[in-house]
């Protein structure tokens, strides 16, 4: 599991590694796109596990999207109108996997 979206940015031309996995943009892996902020954190489930949970806030409430959204390592999205705020697993399900 990466500690940050930033291990999961660009790498160099045939260079992909646990530190730079080539999965996302730079910009994403800075936390910023699309106009939202991205936050990523992972979380001890248990002794040898882990999991993640991103969120995704709206840079400029009501310029750049006025909902906020939650995404869990099983694949569920939950999102909601909260002001700027960030969106959390109580906030309604939008989609989950199947």
């Amino acid at each position: 599991m990466p500690d940050s979206l930033a291990q999961l940015g660009p790498a160099p031309k045939n260079e992909i590694s646990p530190e730079l996995a080539d999965l996302v943009d730079e910009h994403l892996a800075a936390g910023s796109e699309g106009g939202y902020r991205f936050r990523y954190h992972v979380i001890s489930v248990g002794q040898d596990d882990t999991s993640f949970e991103l969120v995704a806030i709206p840079e400029d409430y009501s310029k750049t999207g006025r909902r906020s959204f939650f995404l869990d390592s099983a694949a569920n999205v939950h999102g909601a109108d909260n002001h700027g705020g960030a969106a959390t697993a109580n906030d309604p399900l939008i989609s989950s996997s199947p």
